[in-house]
């Protein structure tokens, strides 16, 4: 896209403010989120501050301004007659700091005065002050300011900060004013060393801060610990050697490094210097886009790291989606003017650039834009009672679209942020739809496009490993600035290109692509199931299961006309296709009502029955889908369909169409429903657990290539009895228990954790959804430790690039690195999924770090920029 037209869209769209630099770890308890820098001019002035926002809305932390006394400029006398020394183009004189004080007003009630210092100092807004401010109910805090200095303004950097709430106790705990008085007013001794050491970290005293935070870091009280090891990461990060290294894997390491450490402001700088270095470098122009949004950066400048990103991330075949965007220009007393049409528009054209960039380039929207005058009933009608749109003669062949967005006015007292939903079998003619207000959030759109995504995965039975809908709102490093950088997130980090690869909403019906050979077993009888209950069940081989070969004559093939007395049953259809080459194919499958169906022994559709919408019991084409790959030779396709019988749904049948990945008939294809003599493909092997498995092989389709592992499985790999422990009803998470294992330092059983606040960050067994990216499981012999890494989808990149293990690693896995030995993936309902990788973390005897930031080090072997780099590089050296 032009960056010129790109600079336009972007520009009519939300602008959130500027800001400096950001200090954190990776969750809202110990971040600290930046708001913007702001000039503050001399006398009484209204403010309005930005509060820094979560998924869920304000983050629950204080404000903290930072100012230092302000600069005014040396005023330069004129030049003498006859001057000869007197340069005109001299750089000016320096400036001089003034005195300043600030005082606030906030509804009324005055707050302690601020006097500024030559260095930078802090100032405290409690959290209770910013929800009972009314603003807080539009995301902001407004209140009076007073400068008083000699200086016209003065700079003032905002930031949002839990420290205050995280570990502050008692009646300080809404403590408000300068930072100096807190550290006087806390009456424990770690408290004042630790607000001390922020104190001197704030105004630039690095040493002091350094030494006070390395005495705090092993304090009993964990959460305070824990803050204490956040200001050691950043001073160590800003002592670094080789600051000015031009080596794009020295700053990309450290990106994902500070990334995972929470250090966001830190993490953009390398990771867009790298891109610098190297504009090629997909995934720095993506992560540098995520960590600007997260320190503030404005929609523009994040679009355009999104938009480069979407533009080097070529693939030769991503999967089109189809859509049209009906808008509605006029309801009731609303009617849109041209500049919120082509906002409306706008919108569509950034929402498919974020897409392309969160999947890889694996998957785009086509758009076509239909404007209505005016919403009345012959225009619009309600799907199902549930999701307002033009009505089904809007799209008149089944397939045209694959989604239809349909955009209204909206009228005062909407909800703006209200979205429905419909997928196919709820939109016109099948499209799946969804329908919100002109001036929705960006939020709705990726709201709506993730859940029609996840609900086409789910027709064709391949939503395992996924988060739901509302799962992906915990996707993503946290806190997540906006409910929309999440589901980015969940597709960029959660999904692969595999799976966007197989994805299809709808399709039109391709003649003389329909496979019509079968041969049929059965039907057996079984046990109804509920009438959303997924096709997961094998064929039961039973002797009573007659095989009749059919040659049908439609596209449909109506098994309940076959078999009219068949009740509940069920049928295996078999066939051979034959490829006269290696290539990649669409399959379309129609079923009424549940069908699973192999290719060459491996499982690749299991759709449940279509139950609830409008062609609930239809035999209809084209309902479920996936892309495969066929081999040379002849393909067994094996097909599994149960009935449903019920008042509403008499139909019972299926389709299997094949086409090309331009969903064009394939030349050269054919089907028989005898098996081949030869040239049959062999059934492919599914993976085996216990071995390791390369990363880079995997990477693109992981859950497909890699074992899903189970207790039995974890059971061999710990050589210990496993429990397998998922999200419960008080909190999200996954964890992996031994049994008859005793609590540790690294080892905590999942009753104390939820009985204990449902709080975990310590580097252990549990990996607590909304505060860690990594568990861990020890097992092995003493002597010889082996340790099990589980890993969130979004800290895999970190977990195979800077892993740190042990001295003994290398030995004991012969060399091979980290990302050699992955071992496969366990399943979180709702959240997803996690990798399990073979690694060694510690030497036997000595302590297993405490954080997970720990496991990662930015430092590794020096690796050159191209082939031909005659660079030596910096030596590897330990973090701190």
């Amino acid at each position: 896209m032009n960056g010129l037209r790109l600079a336009i869209i972007v520009s009519m769209l939300i602008i959130a403010a500027g800001t400096q630099s950001a200090r954190g770890a990776g969750n809202s308890e110990t971040s600290a989120l930046p708001l913007g820098s702001f000039a503050i001019e001399r006398g009484w002035h209204d403010v309005v501050f930005p509060l820094a926002q979560t998924t869920t809305g304000p983050a629950p932390m204080s404000l903290v301004l930072i100012a230092a006394q302000p600069f005014v400029e040396a005023v330069r006398p004129a030049p003498l007659v006859g001057d000869d020394d007197y340069d005109p183009y001299a750089p000016p004189k320096p400036g001089r700091q003034v005195e300043a004080s600030m005082k606030f007003d906030i509804g009324g009630r005055e707050l302690p005065e601020w006097g500024l210092s030559s260095r930078r100092t802090a100032y405290v807004i409690s959290y209770d002050t910013l929800k009972r401010n009314p603003s807080f109910a539009v995301d902001h805090f407004s209140l009076r300011v007073e400068l008083r200095s000699e200086a016209e303004a003065v700079a003032v950097t905002v930031l949002a900060m839990p420290d205050f709430m995280t570990v502050v106790k008692g009646a300080v705990a809404g403590y408000e004013g300068p930072l100096d008085g807190l550290v006087s007013s806390v009456e424990s001794t770690e408290l004042k060393d630790y607000f001390g050491a922020l104190r001197h970290e704030i105004s630039g005293e690095i040493a002091p801060a350094y030494a006070a935070y390395g005495r705090l870091a092993a304090s009993s009280d964990a959460p305070l610990g824990r803050l204490a090891r956040r200001g050691l990461r950043m001073i160590e990060y800003l002592n670094r050697p080789h600051k000015l290294s031009g080596n794009i894997m020295e700053h990309y390491r450290w990106g994902l490094y500070l990334q995972c450490a929470g250090l966001a402001s830190a993490a953009f700088s390398e990771f867009d210097e790298t891109r610098v270095i190297d504009p090629s470098h997909v995934e720095s122009q993506y992560r540098g886009g995520e960590t600007r949004e997260r320190t503030g950066g404005d929609l523009l400048e994040v679009v355009q790291y999104l938009n480069r990103t979407a533009e080097m991330s070529y693939v030769e075949s991503p999967s089109v989606w189809n859509a049209v965007v009906v808008i509605v220009k006029s309801r009731g007393a609303k009617t849109l003017d041209e500049a919120e049409l082509i906002r409306v528009k706008d919108q569509f054209t950034v929402l498919d650039r974020v897409l392309c960039a969160a999947s890889r380039g694996c998957f785009r929207l086509n758009f076509t834009f239909f404007e209505v005058d005016q919403e009345d009933a012959g225009t619009m009608t309600r799907h199902l009672g549930r999701v307002t749109g033009p009505s089904d003669d809007f799209v008149q062949a089944r397939g045209w679209f694959d989604v239809v967005f349909c955009v209204r006015p909206r009228i005062e007292g909407e909800n703006r942020e209200q979205v429905d939903i419909g997928f196919t079998d709820v939109g016109p003619n099948g499209a799946g739809i969804a329908s919100f207000y002109h001036d929705s959030s960006f939020t709705a759109h990726m709201r709506s496009m993730y859940t029609l995504l996840y609900s086409a995965a789910a027709e064709a039975g391949q939503t395992a490993g996924w988060p739901d809908p509302a799962g992906a709102l915990a996707c993503g490093f946290q806190p997540m600035r906006f409910a929309s950088s999440a589901f980015r997130s969940a597709m960029r980090y959660e999904l692969f290109p595999g799976d966007f690869r197989r994805l299809c909403a709808a399709d039109e019906a391709t003649p003389a692509t329909y496979l019509k050979l079968w041969s049929i077993q059965g039907p057996i009888p079984t046990t109804p199931r509920g009438p959303g209950a997924t096709a997961d069940t094998d064929w039961i081989e039973s002797s009573e299961a007659k095989s009749t070969p059919i040659v049908s004559v439609s596209d449909f093939i109506d098994l309940a006309a076959r078999f009219p007395d068949a009740g509940a049953a069920t049928v295996k259809a078999t066939n051979w296709v034959f490829s006269p080459q290696r290539q990649s194919v669409w399959i379309r499958l129609g079923r009424n009502d549940r069908a699973t169906l192999s290719i060459n022994g491996r499982r690749v559709i299991a759709a449940p029955s279509i139950v609830g919408g409008k062609f609930e019991g239809r035999d209809l084409v084209n309902t479920a889908f996936t892309r495969e790959t066929l081999e040379e030779g002849w393909n067994e396709f094996e097909l599994v369909v149960s009935s449903r019988p019920s008042e509403k749904n008499r139909g019972w049948g299926f389709s299997v169409s094949v086409v090309s990945d331009q969903k064009t008939p394939i030349p050269g294809l054919a089907c028989v429903f005898e098996r081949p003599v030869k040239d049959v493909v062999p059934r492919q092997v599914p993976p085996s657990s216990g071995i390791h498995y390369k990363w880079s092989d995997v990477k693109d389709d992981p859950r497909r290539l890699l074992p899903k592992l189970t207790a039995r499985e974890l059971r061999d790999l710990a050589g210990a009895e496993v429990a397998i422990r998922t999200t419960g009803a008080d909190a999200s998470y996954v964890a992996i228990e031994l049994t008859g294992r005793k609590a540790d330092a690294n080892y905590r059983p999942v009753a104390d954790y939820l009985n204990d606040g449902v709080r975990d960050f310590v580097l252990n067994n549990i990996l607590d959804w909304s505060r860690e990216n990594f568990a861990m499981i020890r097992c092995g012999s003493p002597d010889a430790p082996r340790d099990l890494l589980l890993v969130r989808p979004e800290a895999m990149e970190a977990a195979t690039v800077i892993l740190r293990e042990s001295s003994s690693a290398k030995q004991r896995f012969a060399d091979a690195g980290a990302a050699d030995r992955v071992l496969g993936w366990i399943e979180v309902p709702s959240l997803g999924c996690v990798f399990v990788m073979d690694v060694c973390l510690g030497d036997a005897g000595r302590p297993l770090p405490v954080d997970e930031e720990d496991i990662l080090s930015p430092f590794g072997k020096f690796i050159p920029n191209s082939w031909d780099e005659f660079m030596v590089g910096p030596p590897a050296a330990p973090v701190g």
